[in-house]
């Protein structure tokens, strides 16, 4: 699916108990060089306050964001680029979730700690399937979270940013 602007689909996202947010608080952005002259205009005059592609720095060599240069583009690959070793092509989230604790947790950050507007969140259906799993497996995302160095403060800050949105 392309992140075109009749296309644009808006997400929400909860953070282990808290409530999701409000329709419309984080879009799910596909690739973004996929869209045409008029899809990236329609999505600046969004008023996105902070686009954050999660993709690796290879992977967006390969399919650059026309967004790479803006001041509310961020990237931040949410799990670290895999080595040369078979163990790091297995692809697991356990792996992936155990290894990338505070990568994860300052991706959450970032999103708390984002201008206004809403979010844009390139890889999304990563992220989603990381809460579930840290749900599932670790004790809650925001235990997780806590535990991957973010504050209670923090925690509050992602939380707020996601609901006022």
């Amino acid at each position: 699916m392309g992140w075109l602007p009749q296309r644009l689909r808006r997400g929400r996202l909860a953070l282990g108990r808290w409530p999701a947010g409000p329709f419309g608080a984080l879009f799910r952005s596909d690739s973004h060089n996929r869209l045409t002259a008029e899809g990236i205009a329609a999505v600046r005059r969004a008023g996105i306050g902070r686009i954050l592609d999660l993709r690796w720095a290879r992977e967006t060599m390969s399919e650059p964001s026309p967004f790479a240069v803006a001041p509310v583009y961020r990237n931040t690959p949410l799990i670290a680029e895999p080595g040369r070793t078979r163990h790091d092509h297995a692809g697991r989230l356990p792996d992936h979730a155990r290894r990338n604790q505070r990568r994860i947790a300052d991706v959450f950050v970032r999103l708390g700690d984002a201008p206004p507007g809403p979010l844009a969140v390139h890889c999304t259906a990563t992220i989603l399937r990381m809460l579930a799993h840290l749900n599932d497996r670790h004790g809650g995302v925001r235990t997780y979270l806590l535990q991957g160095g973010a504050t209670h403060a923090r925690l509050g800050r992602i939380r707020n940013r996601l609901l006022s949105s």
